[in-house]
């Protein structure tokens, strides 16, 4: 079951997630309009991410192995559409999620690919805030790229 929530609060969320760089007011309106106000239906980032459809679709049959599975783009595809474009934009405002985009690339991973784990990550900041009703603070989200810059 869907709580509601009033205009007043869900326009303070909106405040508050508009403060990541590279997140506009169209990718947390799908987010808002998809989880609401109240993530506590979700028990953890991982699961939310889940309900969106970034997972790996695992198709295996006794022998035959998978070896380059697909997203099972299960759930609100204009909120994965938000995300990624997010991703995006993101790359150009936001010096730590760029990091972890040229990281994934360093990595291996296909252009797009490491965008969309960028798109994770951002969703993964949104639940965070939300769930622990802080404000984007780049230090604490980002500690490990940090430590890891300070040691390269």
């Amino acid at each position: 079951m869907r709580r509601f929530f009033p205009l007043t609060s869900l326009l303070l969320l909106e405040k508050r997630l508009l403060e990541i760089p590279g997140v506009g007011p169209k990718t947390v309106a799908a987010f808002l309009g998809e989880v609401g106000g109240d993530v506590t239906r979700f028990s953890s980032a991982n699961k939310l991410i889940g309900f969106i459809g970034w997972h790996p679709k695992i198709s295996e049959s006794g022998e035959k192995k998978n070896l380059h599975p697909k997203m099972s783009k299960k759930g609100p595809s204009a909120l994965r559409a938000s995300l990624y474009m997010a991703a995006v934009a993101s790359l150009k405002h936001n010096p730590y999620l760029r990091s972890l985009y040229h990281r994934k690339i360093s990595e291996g991973k296909e252009s797009k690919q490491a965008l969309v784990c960028v798109g994770k990550k951002i969703l993964s900041i949104m639940y965070s805030m939300l769930k622990y009703e802080a404000d984007y603070d780049p230090q604490r989200i980002f500690f490990q790229f940090e430590k890891e810059r300070i040691l390269t």
